[in-house]
This record gives C-alpha cells, sequence and structure tokens, in this order.
C-alpha cells in the first residue's frame, strides 16, 4: 500500500489497524458516555451555570463518568502513551500544591485561606479534565464530530449576544450584558469562534454559503461585544489560518483569502448601513489610539506591574494560589489612576492569566506550566500543518482555537477555567491523533 493512499484516508488506517492512540476498539465505551462527552464540550462554549461553593462548571457531574470510564474501564496501556500528558499534569498539580502549603507553612497559617485549599482540588479537577480529554477524544470520529459541534454552539454564542441586543439594547463595550459578562463573551469569541469559521473549508455548495452567513453573524457579535481582546485575537487567529493555508494548500489560500475579504467587506457594508451599530464599533475601536487615557488599560499595566513585583519577592513559590488579589505590594499609581488609593487596586483581578500565574505560583508551577505551552504549540503546529495538507481541517480549528485563546488569555484572567483545560486537552488529542496515524502509515508501507 502507497503511503499516499495512507495519509488521504485517515480514518481507514484507524479501522484497519482497529486502533487510535493506545491500541483501543471503537466500542471501548457504551453509546451514552459519548454523548456525555458532546455534550460536555457544548457546554464549554456556553457555560452559564456554576456548581454552587466549588466552584466547577455544571459539567464537572458529566465529566466525572467520563473520567471513570476512560480511567477504569478503558484497556490498559495507555497510560504509557500517554506518559507525556500524565508527568506534566502532575508536575503542575505539584507546582500549586507546594505553593499554597508552603506559603502557609511558612507564615504560620497566614498567607494561606479557603480559596488556596481549593485551588487545589480545583486544580487537579482541571488536569484530570486536560488528560482525559487528550484520551478521549484521541479518537478520529470523536475529536472530527466534537468540532462540528462546537462550530455550532460558536453559531448559538453569536446568536445569543445578538439577542441581548435586540432585548436590551446593550450595544458595544459597558453596555450591561445581562446573561454573561462582557469579557465572558469576548473570551469565549475569542476561543470558539475558528469552530465555525472552519465550516466554510469543511461544507461545499449551500451548506457553505450558510457557514459564511453564519460567520458573518457571529463576527459582528464580535464587534459588538466591544471586546478588544477577543478582537485581537479573532483578527490574529485569521491571519493565522491564511499562514497555514499558504504553507500548506496553496490554491485553497486564494479561495479562501477572496472568501473571507468578501465576507469582511459585506460585514463593513451592513454596519455602515447600521448607525447605532458603527457608532458603538468605531467609538470602541478608537481606544486603541488613545491607550494612554484609558483607564481599563492603565488599571491592566497596573496589574501587571504588581504580578511583576510579587514574583520577585517571592520567585520561587510565588504567593500562594487565587492569592494575587488579597496581597498587597508597594505600586507606582499612574496620575490617571489617582481618583483611587492603592487598597482599591490591590483587590482587582490581574487581568493577564500568565502574569497572575507566575505571580501566585512562582517557578515551581510556572516552569511545567511553560513546558506544556511550548509542547502543545510547537508540536500542534507540525501536526495541523500535516493535518491541513490532507484536507482535515477540523485540526486547524482546533489549533485556532489554541492560538486565538491563548492570545486573549494575555489581557483576562482564565486558567481557572474548565473551558481552557479542555481546549489545551483537544489540541493534545490533535498531536496524539497525528502522531498514532503517521506512525500507522509508516508500518503500512
Amino acid at each position: 500500500m502507497k503511503i499516499r493512499t495512507i495519509v488521504n484516508q485517515p480514518e481507514s488506517i484507524l479501522n484497519s489497524t482497529r486502533s487510535l492512540t493506545d491500541g483501543r476498539k471503537k466500542s471501548a465505551f457504551p453509546k451514552w458516555i459519548y454523548w456525555f462527552f458532546y455534550i460536555f464540550a457544548a457546554y464549554m462554549a456556553l457555560p452559564l451555570i456554576d456548581v454552587p461553593l466549588v466552584g466547577l462548571s455544571l459539567s464537572a457531574p458529566l465529566f466525572f463518568f467520563i473520567a471513570f470510564y476512560a480511567i477504569f474501564k478503558s484497556p490498559s496501556g495507555w497510560s504509557q502513551t500517554h506518559q507525556l500528558w500524565i508527568t506534566l499534569a502532575v508536575f503542575i498539580w505539584l507546582g500549586t500544591f507546594l505553593s499554597a502549603t508552603l506559603n502557609g507553612l511558612l507564615s504560620g497559617g497566614v498567607d494561606i485561606n479557603s480559596g488556596g485549599y481549593l485551588s487545589i482540588i480545583r486544580v487537579a479537577y482541571w488536569l484530570l479534565l486536560f488528560v482525559v480529554t487528550i484520551y478521549f477524544a484521541g479518537q478520529y470520529k470523536v475529536i472530527t464530530k466534537t468540532a462540528l459541534i462546537l462550530g455550532g454552539v460558536a453559531f448559538l454564542l453569536g446568536a445569543l449576544r445578538w439577542l441581548e441586543i435586540l432585548l436590551f439594547g446593550n450595544f458595544g463595550a459597558w453596555s450591561g450584558t445581562r446573561w454573561m459578562t462582557q469579557n465572558s463573551y469576548g473570551f469565549l469569541f475569542s476561543t470558539f469562534s475558528p469552530f465555525l469559521l472552519i465550516f466554510i473549508l469543511h461544507y461545499q455548495g449551500w451548506k457553505r454559503f450558510w457557514s459564511g452567513a453564519g460567520l458573518l453573524m457571529l463576527w459582528g457579535a464580535v464587534a459588538i461585544n466591544g471586546s478588544r481582546g477577543s478582537w485581537v485575537a479573532v483578527a490574529t487567529g485569521l491571519a493565522f489560518l491564511l499562514m497555514i493555508l499558504l504553507l500548506t494548500r496553496t490554491r485553497k489560500f486564494v479561495d479562501v483569502f477572496v472568501g473571507l475579504s468578501l465576507l469582511v467587506s459585506l460585514a463593513v457594508l451592513l454596519f455602515i448601513g447600521i448607525p447605532q451599530l458603527s457608532d458603538a464599533v468605531i467609538n470602541r475601536f478608537d481606544t486603541f489610539n488613545q491607550l494612554e487615557q484609558d483607564k481599563s488599560f492603565a488599571i491592566r499595566l497596573l496589574m501587571n506591574q504588581k504580578a511583576t513585583r510579587l514574583f520577585i519577592e517571592s520567585p520561587m513559590i510565588g504567593v500562594g494560589p487565587t492569592r494575587f488579589t488579597v496581597t498587597s505590594t508597594e505600586l507606582n499609581i499612574p496620575s490617571l489612576l489617582s481618583y483611587a488609593s492603592q487598597s482599591h487596586f490591590d483587590s482587582k483581578s490581574a487581568h493577564n492569566s500568565y502574569l497572575a500565574y507566575l505571580a501566585e505560583t512562582g517557578l515551581v508551577g510556572s516552569i511545567p506550566f511553560a513546558m506544556l505551552l511550548m509542547i502543545l504549540i510547537m508540536k500542534g503546529f507540525s501536526q495541523v500543518k500535516w493535518f491541513s495538507r490532507h484536507n482535515q481541517y477540523w485540526a486547524l480549528a482546533i489549533y485556532l482555537s489554541f492560538i486565538q485563546m491563548s492570545i486573549h488569555m494575555w489581557v483576562i484572567t482564565s486558567l481557572n477555567n474548565s473551558g481552557t483545560w479542555f481546549i489545551y486537552g483537544l489540541t493534545g488529542a490533535v498531536i496524539m491523533l497525528g502522531q498514532s496515524i503517521r506512525q500507522n502509515g509508516e508500518r503500512s508501507r
């Protein structure tokens, strides 16, 4: 059998070898577990309700069923094939545990609170979610169906924001969103919009047309929501999409570039024709030219300063998980923010997932987390190029989701979030599945 036949039909490889990444049969789990996983995935894009007290999403009960089957009902040996991810997860959890406990011990119990104890449990849950997602989604049919489901939910997410506008008239930034905060909408747009974007590559004919219309609606919701972080993330994702296609599918690059240009032009014309919408977007966009006078931006810079100084004061173990907002250090407050004292800003969110994590857990937590990100970036890029060459654009959607989410996390604190670790897990599943398919192909030559 020729290698070209193999790589262009990844599903046939999986069927012929009767395995994915670890030798499982396709019927390893009952059907209802798969449906639980799909519902769980959809909830990641619309996380409207949390479980009281513990701060976990309502999807947690669903996930525990999935985790139980993945851990106790799967063939032995998958822990070996996934040893890298399990090792990274263990070290990240140990970083959180050591940071919390050592801060508590060294301070005589002062620098630890209920949030620190809960963080040890929550991080264990999120890391388990991460590893199990890599394993469970490492099945061709599961991961491709999940990508399509997330594309549909991304459409619903955009429709939900438009429904708010129609019902409450909350155009633009600081307009008082009702069902989720503006930042929550923005972060979800950054994370899940690529799944709808890839529909225009996945479908043909009328399905492609309606996918384009849905994408136009979603972009409109992103624009009118007014989250600058999502604007930057989505724009960067589009540029990254075109770069991947240019490297892997030149003809497809031309088609997509022309199609996206038409969609963007149509979006601009529609917004120009509705002054209330265009004014809200233009006024928000103009703030990019006046960042030195923007209080929101100044607060983010001040919180970056705080995170850096907290890390310098305790570089090895940080100040402890969840303690950023209850820890104080002397800050140079700019004149733009002189309306309030330092105590007012001490309770503010870090507005930066990476610096917050560095300040709270120090090097003991940040080094393994940085290693995880580097592996996802580099290995993910390699596998996504390979998948794109063979028209498997679902993998590109997942990687773009990871990239856009990671960019947005520079201006929002969202590491303590189930959806974040779910996307990390899907990216890891792309890597594992790509390696499995390519190795099976090589063995079949």
